[in-house]
């Protein structure tokens, strides 16, 4: 495999993608739209048909050394490449439900309901009802905007909130949860508006997954998933990859089901999993520091 060409997202400057000679002689994409039609506008670019953008240059944070994991959720091993591999957004898993002449309906996995005026289809679309799955975000997704999120979805028009959807269940009363993702990308692809689509790119192995997981979080998301091409949902292999970091902090307070540790003179209160006393030391994992200085997702662990 060679690489031909780097070439920027021509909708998301955050992201590009790569031209490839494969072994066995075929030019090919990296997106989701290659993968699907064998055809796709990055390639028109490279190929000559359109002009060609300068592939942007991505910024790395100057204490990304300092990371010392990545956390993987589920098990690499039972991924088959090539794979498809979304950005991990820092939003809430949502079930989207569809009728036409009606606001999107959102329903949190706790069963919590929302309404949504995103109009989220594509202009020719004649879709009378259809069931998604979806992140729901703030902002664009990357991390320490939940919090603008969980203050904004409870008011007026939800303002700054999106969703970015990934899967697709029915379609006009049509169960299509059986289909393989990569038939079911195909649904969303022609049902959904570009910029509420998760994006996702296809990789070929271990390496390019890490490297790619690395590079979303030097741009500030939470990470990505990685999923099997040629499985259905109810079969789906599925794993989580994403930075994760562990800081050893004095516990400053203890309550019934919570403590609070000192982070730099910022106070975090962490979920009580063990008894733990005021003065102790103790190692807590999180998701990386917010702008305040708080972590995010702090687990003790031993």
């Amino acid at each position: 495999m060679t690489v031909l060409q780097t070439i920027p997202s021509m909708s998301n400057p955050n992201k590009s993608y790569e031209i490839r000679l494969g072994d066995d002689g075929v030019t090919y994409c990296t997106c989701i739209a290659w993968s699907m039609k064998k055809h796709c506008k990055h390639l028109d670019v490279y190929q000559g048909s359109a002009k060609a953008i300068p592939a942007p240059v991505l910024k790395v944070k100057a204490n990304q050394a300092s990371i010392p994991f990545f956390e993987i959720r589920g098990n690499m091993n039972g991924i088959k490449y090539p794979c498809l591999v979304d950005i991990k957004y820092d939003g809430i898993l949502v079930n989207v439900q569809y009728r036409a002449g009606s606001p999107l309906r959102l329903t949190t996995k706790e069963g919590t309901e929302f309404q949504c005026g995103l109009a989220i289809h594509t202009q020719n679309n004649t879709t009378l009802s259809a069931e998604y799955l979806a992140e729901w975000i703030s902002g664009d997704g990357k991390n320490g905007t939940l919090y603008d999120l969980m203050r904004n979805r409870v008011l007026p028009k939800m303002p700054g909130t999106s969703i970015k959807v990934f899967d697709v269940l029915s379609i006009n009363e049509n169960t299509v949860s059986g289909f393989d993702l990569i038939d079911r990308r195909k649904e969303i692809a022609d049902l959904i508006k570009p910029e509420y689509q998760v994006d996702s790119v296809v990789l070929d192995n271990k390496i390019e997954v890490a490297a790619h997981s690395k590079a979303m979080e030097s741009q500030d998301y939470e990470g990505v998933v990685v999923k099997n091409l040629n499985e259905t949902l109810a079969t789906q292999s599925w794993v989580k990859v994403k930075r994760q970091d562990v800081v050893a902090l004095r516990v400053t307070k203890v309550e019934n089901t919570r403590f609070e540790v000192d982070h730099g003179g910022v106070i975090v209160g962490v979920r009580k999993i063990w008894p733990v006393n005021v003065g102790d030391v103790v190692q807590i994992r999180h998701n990386g520091i917010q702008k305040s200085g708080s972590l995010r997702n702090p687990v003790p662990i031993k």
